[in-house]
């Protein structure tokens, strides 16, 4: 999902196809500076993405919107920066806004406006799920310029047990992995899916395509060790998967000596005898030539 002004668009990973949603009143424009983030975000613990709202490419407004991507629906006042009274206002910085991956909670970086001694001001403040300002943490004054929340890596990925550990593959097998790990600290999607190994390439061939899937196809009998890697952040769990493939093969070989001449000769006399005489006689002397190059 991207955004753009007044509106977002969904893209399929897939098939680049896209699909808009107008936003109804207020916009995002993107934020200057190539090293800025963007103060566009996206929960994995909902179905939920988050920004703030625009009024200019060089000023923010004061108004974090919520976008439900399961019914889409915009919340356009889900919550407000604090900090709005007076002459020097409460202002994000950098990308300011992300969602914290284990809790949900929408984490916010503000300074004080007027440029100057007044980015020595400095708050990081928390949100619940429910858009509840919940707590404000006010640093010591000093030239922070806070670019963006990072949050530790605590979980490592966990395979379902839904994951067998053992199949039979009589023809091509297909093992949707999408759903199959999960990792508190990211988004299922996010984790990256390997095969590490195959122990016997020459049994089964494995594929993971584009739609996180694990395709298996047999190529002769026999058994293989299949090895999964799930990468999450950096964080690594493996799964083995023995495959018993029962494909059978039919052995093919070309021989060329008499015998396959004498063959196609007979076969193809018998062939000829339904025709005229013409075409026997035309027919022999093809079959001749043939012979002639085969001593």
């Amino acid at each position: 999902m991207g955004i753009q002004e007044q509106k977002l668009v969904n893209i399929n990973p897939t098939t680049f196809a896209t699909q808009d949603y107008n936003i109804p009143t207020t916009k995002y424009i993107g934020d200057w500076g190539a090293w800025n983030a963007g103060r566009f975000t996206a929960s994995n613990k909902e179905n939920a993405l988050y920004w703030i709202n625009s009024i200019s490419a060089w000023a923010s407004g004061a108004q974090i919107v919520r976008f439900d991507v399961t019914a889409k629906t915009f919340n356009e006042n889900f919550a407000a920066i604090p900090g709005q009274t007076g002459q020097f206002k409460q202002i994000p910085y950098g990308a300011a806004l992300r969602v914290n991956p284990v809790t949900g909670e929408l984490v916010l970086n503000t300074t004080e406006s007027g440029y100057g001694a007044h980015f020595q001001k400095n708050w990081i403040h928390t949100y619940n799920m429910a858009g509840t300002l919940t707590n404000t943490k006010v640093l010591d004054d000093y030239y922070w310029f806070p670019s963006i929340a990072v949050f530790t890596n605590n979980s490592v990925p966990v395979v379902s047990n839904t994951l067998p550990s053992q199949v039979t593959a009589g023809g091509t097998t297909t093992i949707d992995l999408k759903s199959i790990v999960s990792d508190a600290d990211n988004m299922e999607v996010s984790v990256v899916k390997s095969i590490k190994s195959n122990s016997n390439p020459a049994v089964v061939s494995a594929t993971i395509n584009t739609n996180d899937e694990l395709v298996l196809s047999p190529l002769a009998s026999g058994t293989s060790d299949i090895v999964l890697s799930f990468n999450s952040n950096g964080k690594l769990v493996e799964k083995m998967l023995t495959v018993n493939s029962t494909a059978s093969t039919l052995a093919t070989a070309e021989v060329k000596n008499s015998n396959s001449v004498f063959i196609r000769t007979r076969l193809l006399t018998y062939f000829i005898s339904k025709h005229r005489r013409k075409y026997r006689i035309f027919l022999f002397m093809m079959l001749q030539a043939e012979q002639s190059m085969h001593r």
